[in-house]
């Protein structure tokens, strides 16, 4: 069963996916580490990332729009861990709802950015899996982190329930 960690910008995906792995000795894919590899450079400033990232997926994402999917499909592995997904159409195409699971994961810090926008498309349409019977309740999870948790999610902590502040199971 692959696993998506869904969530807006900084509110512990990767930190999670990290723990998870460790837990569970499973493969971690990071969906934004490798766009972000390709703009990055050195000293740049928070600013100067972001303006750089929008460019990218102006210049990129938008003009060829399979782009993610063909950059993951061939990666995905059967248990992979796959967090930074925040394109609806990314998601549909990619998730299995007969096998796989979808780990909501959301913080009362977070300030969405406009690379968020697509997170609530994709869970109604989970949520839509789960209330037509499709995908198991057990498969869709939403956690609420607070700082304190990510703090020590990103310290290394052995468990995750040391990682999870609440959990709400979607019905």
């Amino acid at each position: 069963m692959r696993t998506y960690i869904v969530g807006p910008s900084g509110v512990g995906k990767t930190p999670l996916a990290k723990q998870i792995v460790l837990y569970e000795k499973r493969e971690h894919i990071s969906a934004g580490a490798w766009s972000r590899a390709a703009i990055l450079q050195g000293n740049d400033s928070a600013e100067q990332y972001r303006e750089k990232l929008i460019a990218y997926s102006r210049q990129v994402l938008a003009k060829d729009p399979d782009h993610t999917i063909a950059y993951l499909t061939p990666r995905l592995t059967p248990n992979a861990i796959i967090d930074g997904i925040r394109n609806p159409r990314d998601f549909a195409h990619l998730f299995d709802y007969r096998r796989d699971e979808v780990i909501f994961i959301d913080a009362q810090y977070a300030r969405p950015t406009q690379f968020d926008t697509g997170i609530d498309s994709i869970k109604s349409y989970a949520t839509w899996l789960v209330t037509n019977k499709l995908l198991p309740e057990k498969n869709m999870r939403s956690y609420l982190v607070d700082v304190l948790e990510r703090q020590c999610c990103e310290r290394g902590v052995t468990s995750l329930d040391d990682v999870i502040a609440r959990e709400t199971y979607l019905k």
